[in-house]
């Protein structure tokens, strides 16, 4: 399920949206770890590099944190819950993804190693200057610039500047063949997040107005606005949600209608992401000691 990326816009056709956060606790006693399952798709759709983020979790909850990029396995030492760390990941949008000015996620990070600055640029409304706050993360965004070889930030600086030497050994150049673009006076770029659909000028709108089609896009903008008022029940317990479907499909079951809501069915056991429970709720409400002919009806 995708969410927005500034969530405190309730907008169900805001354009910048992103994966909501699944995480994976593995390992017992003090080997336990979560393991972030799509930070790297989460990384991608605010526009930051997936260890800026991964590596806030750390410094906001006191524990190391750990990349196997190959593998894209971003980890975060001890047990945590996966709504914590999608709380956490606004404050990190907040603080390094928004524009300052306008709220906005179209933004650049520029970093200048030389002078220790990270400054912020907004390609929506012109904004460009400092980050007014002082965090631990951005020591290591300038000990890490963005278009720095992933594999090169190591857990000790060791081994960053051994990849370093490496690399100026084989001739290669940053900022070349990546996204990442290094200015000049050596002020390195992350790019902002991708929009989601591209203004295309030479392109010809055609809008079908078939009563077929009307009807459509009216569903269209039923189920968005169904969308905006979600948010509480994914807060609820699984058992509350299952709840909340268990009476859903009893009202239309009394009313005889259950057999022409099977899609609107579907649609709710998705939304309150209750959909692999859902046989359960069906097989209390709908069979009791006439199991094998009540299989065959339904």
């Amino acid at each position: 399920m995708s969410l927005n990326v500034n969530r405190s816009v309730s907008d169900a056709f805001y354009r910048y949206k992103m994966p909501r956060l699944i995480a994976k606790v593995e390992g017992k006693g003090n080997g336990i770890k979560t393991v972030i399952v799509n930070m790297a798709d989460v990384a991608k759709a605010i526009g930051r590099p997936a260890t800026y983020p991964t590596k806030y979790f750390g410094c906001e909850l006191g524990a190391q944190t750990q990349f196997d990029f190959k593998n894209d396995r971003f980890i975060v030492n001890g047990s945590h819950d996966a709504s914590r760390l999608q709380d956490l990941l606004d404050g990190f949008i907040r603080k390094f993804v928004l524009c300052p000015e306008c709220d906005n996620p179209e933004t650049n990070l520029l970093i200048s190693q030389k002078k220790g600055t990270i400054s912020q640029g907004c390609m929506a409304c012109g904004f460009h200057g400092p980050l007014e706050f002082n965090h631990k993360l951005n020591t290591y965004i300038l000990k890490n610039p963005p278009n720095t070889n992933p594999a090169a930030q190591g857990s000790s600086l060791t081994e960053g500047k051994r990849a370093k030497r490496s690399t100026k050994k084989n001739g290669e150049t940053n900022g070349t063949n990546g996204e990442d673009r290094t200015s000049d006076d050596g002020e390195q770029m992350v790019e902002a997040p991708n929009k989601l659909a591209e203004d295309d000028d030479d392109a010809n709108w055609v809008v079908d107005v078939s009563e077929e089609a009307v009807r459509a896009r009216m569903q269209d903008l039923t189920d968005g606005a169904k969308g905006m008022t979600i948010s509480d029940d994914l807060e609820k317990t699984e058992k509350e949600r299952m709840d909340i479907l268990y009476e859903f499909i009893k009202v239309r079951r009394d009313a005889g209608a259950l057999d022409t809501s099977h899609k609107e069915l579907v649609g709710e056991a998705e939304r309150l992401e209750v959909k692999s429970k859902t046989p359960l709720v069906l097989a209390e409400l709908l069979l009791d000691q006439n199991m094998p002919l009540q299989v065959c009806r339904n």
